[in-house]
């Protein structure tokens, strides 16, 4: 290949997509013809991810895809997610076999939701761990980062808790009472 006037840059991975939300017929070449090399998508119903996989066996050009197929979520999922794309855990054994049901469909990792709580995010931790594969998601309401952190978390997605642990008193990230006026002093660190 002559590069004389033209300039390389290595392979972009796009680490946090939604592709089985929609059609994967039509995002996986999308995503290749604008230099994304590689997709990681963060939860979808296990049908779109066989039909992804059957299209990538297919010949399809695509990047290089890895997926957790659906979420793992700690209350009911939204109407407005795609149907599918969530698994209800209710208890820390109904988190130890839902992490077993989604590797027997071969996925690559492990994704839970915010709403889950610490108890049973502990648990499917632990059981990813146990089979060696990543663990990722968002954090529970009630864990920080590093304890997170410490149970092997591989990806936080959304770091809506981390500003809370970094603040001495979380309490100053609240908004002022109506007809208030705002906070002047700066807030103090979490050191």
């Amino acid at each position: 290949v002559d590069g004389r006037g033209k300039f390389l840059i290595p392979g972009i991975w796009d680490m946090h997509v939604h592709l089985l939300y929609a059609l994967p017929a039509r995002t996986f070449p999308f995503f290749a013809a604008r230099g994304i090399t590689g997709v990681r998508d963060m939860g979808g119903g296990l049908d779109k991810l066989s039909e992804a996989r059957q299209l990538i066996d297919g010949g399809i050009i695509a990047p290089r895809f890895v997926s957790a197929g659906p979420m793992l979520v700690g209350a009911p999922i939204r109407a407005d997610f795609t149907p599918g794309s969530g698994m209800l855990v209710t208890s820390p054994e109904e988190g130890r076999q839902a992490v077993n049901r989604l590797l027997a469909q071969r996925v690559d990792f492990i994704k839970m939701q915010t709403m889950v709580p610490r108890d049973i995010a502990i648990a499917m931790a632990d059981e990813s761990k146990r089979w060696h594969v990543p663990y990722v998601g968002h954090l529970p309401l009630d864990m920080d980062i590093v304890e997170a952190s410490d149970l092997g978390f591989h990806s936080v997605e959304h770091l809506y808790s981390l500003t809370a642990s970094c603040v001495a008193d979380p309490a100053a990230l609240l908004p002022p009472a109506p007809n208030t006026p705002a906070p002047t002093a700066p807030i103090a660190i979490n050191r």
